[in-house]
């Protein structure tokens, strides 16, 4: 073990010096504002970007430190070993708390660079003069938070022997390690051993970590008192940018867990899965009120409040996965001392963001007021209620476990059913004001006009929301026995009911549009269409979100309410049957051993099952058991999926006995695939929202 100076000492070194650049930036925009000297905000963008640039390295040679395989520093040790692939050792870098807060300081180094450039780019606007200075505070101290934290409270370049496992005892070091040499590590979580990993925390990361300009724009319009809309067109790439990601990060996570934890579903209302979720209300909330203080003048203390939000709910979120406050298979564990730090620098946020909104809502004062409940920003104000509703609801029972035992003595749980009763509710709400606004224009309507746009739409929906509902009642085929005539009506039919709606409200109103420009215009329908679709791609993505989010909805309805599950105990040669496919065991497959040449780290144990459906075609599954020597033995499923147009059979080994007895869990997921699909056209629809077609450039649905 050299004692030479090398890499993962200069990347602990620039972390250090990374923060004390941030320091002085936000010094300079302190002293700057002070003395009203435009010198110090440039020296403050180049200590932002300077800081960015050493974070970022920091990161990088922590990567090449995993993939070099550096065990005798503790963290890489503790989530990386030989036998992982490049992919998992890469991932090794947000595998654990440490490395995954320097990778969060990291993404925020590339988001505040980006932002940089859009300021020197932009110098003479006087709106973004006067607000710049400000902006880099908010990264300075955001930069500086973490990176205080990476230096002295959890360091991922601490070397193993002055980790806790051995606390600078050098003579237990060695019996452990015979000559210092650390040849290999321990591996990653065996339920991190897994391609999602590689996807899925990334793209959430950034989405929160993006929630930061939008936060940051916010804070620098409230200091400076800046009432007109420069902000706001500032942050709606932004922020659409961050809720992407955002969404994609939820749904990568839902199928994740999924293909993983082998109970057939993808959302469980875990602590944590519900904190991914609180800052995607408040930024979709976000989108659509952005469109209403442009378009109208109004909300803009409301946007402020969001804005702000946003970020608040996306440090919750990191606090709650890393202070171990509430139980979740999802945590970095518990205990951990960051936890108060991320506390502390939460509650401080939130003082801060109070007391500006509270100094600055006073000369906020919206320039226009709703007129009719029948208008479109009337829709844009109950939508953002409702989606804040939701999220507070989340929020209050996601914590309410540790409410209940501070504050009352008393230990509680919150299960799955009581999310449902609470949320569902509102989320039929939400989904009606999604179908209803498209019908709807800006300032006023009248009854008649909503009615003619509306009056179409609901009729067709009826049939098509019930034929989606017998579908699935025959996939169910009653098992293990009907749904009752009220479950089947609510929640199931109204909420499929709306998600159609939406669908044929959006379609009647491209359809009208399309056919109202080609009568004016003289041109034939089809390219009365396009040209519609190209000069207001804002419009006409954010609707085909929209059908997304009811694709999503329907789809979530029917593997819900109509998923079928049976346990088997069965031998090999024997046959099982669940709906219309029967099961036989044929060979039990035994490897006992890792084979790390091939990449393999585990031991395994999996089955083959051949599989008939009553319309006689044959296939195979294989799900297995995985035993990781490594970390205890600890044994990890591989369920198997087949997955089908209308839907899944999954397939889940419990376990087995030394008698040969094979435990099974069964599931039948009807239209599960609709989730996924409607993940990618809302995903399309806010990428082509976003690009520069028509008028206006970025956004959601006018």
């Amino acid at each position: 073990m050299s004692n030479a100076f090398d890499y993962l000492d200069l990347a602990r070194g620039l972390v250090l010096l990374g923060g004390a650049v941030a320091l002085l930036g936000v010094l300079a925009v302190l002293i700057g504002s002070a003395v009203q000297d435009r010198r110090f905000v440039l020296s403050a963008r180049r200590a932002v970007a300077a800081t960015s640039f050493l974070t970022i390295a920091s990161a990088i040679l922590l990567t090449v430190g995993f993939v070099d395989g550096r065990y005798e520093r503790s963290y890489i040790y503790n989530y990386s070993e030989k036998g992982l692939p490049l992919g998992y050792k890469i991932a090794g870098l947000w595998g654990g708390l440490d490395g995954s807060i320097l990778f969060w300081a990291a993404l925020i180094g590339v988001v505040a660079l980006i932002t940089t450039i859009g300021f020197r780019r932009g110098q003479s606007d006087p709106h973004g003069r006067r607000m710049e200075p400000w902006v880099y505070l908010v990264f300075g101290v955001v930069q500086l938070f973490f990176l205080t934290i990476i230096g002295f409270v959890n360091n991922p370049f601490e070397l193993l022997l002055h980790s806790p496992s051995f606390a600078g005892d050098l003579q237990a070091f060695l019996a452990r390690f015979p000559g210092g040499v650390v040849e290999d590590g321990s591996g990653l979580n065996p339920l991190l051993v897994n391609y999602w990993m590689m996807i899925h925390p990334p793209c959430l990361y950034f989405g929160w970590v993006v929630y930061t300009v939008p936060f940051a724009y916010a804070i620098a319009a409230l200091i400076t008192g800046e009432q007109g809309n420069y902000w706001i067109t500032r942050i709606r790439r932004w922020t659409m940018i961050g809720w992407l990601f955002n969404t994609t990060g939820i749904i990568l996570g839902g199928l994740w867990a999924y293909v993983v934890l082998g109970w057939g579903g993808y959302w469980a209302w875990d602590p944590v899965e519900n904190a991914s979720f609180l800052p995607w209300f408040t930024s979709t909330a976000l989108l659509h009120s952005i469109m209403v203080q442009e378009r109208r003048g109004m909300l803009r203390t409301w946007n402020a409040f969001l804005a702000t939000t946003t970020f608040v709910l996306s440090i919750f979120g990191t606090y709650l996965t890393r202070s171990g406050v509430v139980s979740s298979v999802h945590a970095f564990g518990s205990g951990n001392a960051v936890g108060m730090w991320f506390l502390c620098f939460l509650l401080a946020t939130i003082a801060t963001c109070l007391f500006l909104i509270a100094l600055r809502q006073p000369n906020m004062r919206a320039a226009h007021r709703i007129e009719s409940v029948w208008s479109r920003e009337a829709m844009f104000v109950i939508n953002n209620l409702v989606l804040c509703a939701i999220a507070a609801c989340i929020l209050i029972l996601t914590m309410w476990p540790k409410i209940s035992k501070e504050w009352l003595g008393q230990d509680m749980s919150v299960l799955a059913p009581v999310y449902n009763k609470v949320t569902v509710p509102f989320f039929v709400l939400l989904l009606l004001i999604t179908a209803i606004g498209p019908a709807l224009g800006w300032i006023r309507t009248s009854r008649r006009a909503a009615a003619r746009n509306l009056i179409l739409p609901m009729v067709a929906s009826l049939p098509v929301a019930l034929v989606i509902q017998y579908g699935a009642e025959l996939i169910h085929g009653g098992e293990p026995r009907p749904l009752d005539f009220s479950a089947r009506l609510y929640p199931t039919f109204v909420l499929l009911y709306v998600s159609v709606l939406i669908s044929f409200t959006v379609l009647y109103e491209v359809l009208r549009t399309a056919s109202n420009r080609a009568r004016r215009s003289g041109e034939g329908f089809a390219a009365a269409l396009v040209t519609l679709l190209l000069r207001n791609n804002r419009r006409y993505g954010g609707y085909f979100v929209h059908v997304g989010l009811a694709v999503i909805s329907i789809g979530i309805v029917c593997s819900s309410m109509y998923k079928v599950q049976k346990d088997f105990s069965m031998e090999r040669g024997e046959s099982v049957r669940i709906g219309t496919y029967e099961l036989t065991l044929s060979d039990v497959i035994q490897e006992t051993e890792p084979n790390y040449e091939e990449g393999r780290v585990y031991a395994r144990m999996a089955l083959q099952l051949d599989v008939r459906t009553d319309a006689g075609r044959t296939f195979q599954v294989f799900p297995e058991r995985r035993v990781y020597p490594k970390k205890d033995n600890q044994a990890v499923t591989e369920v198997e999926i087949r997955k089908g147009l209308l839907e899944d059979l999954y397939v889940f080994f419990q376990s087995s006995d030394e008698a040969g007895h094979i435990n099974l869990s069964l599931f039948r997921n009807p239209l599960i695939n609709l989730v996924w699909a409607g993940w990618i056209f809302m995903i399309a629809g806010g990428v082509y929202a976003a690009l520069p077609l028509g008028r206006k450039r970025v956004g959601l649905a006018d």
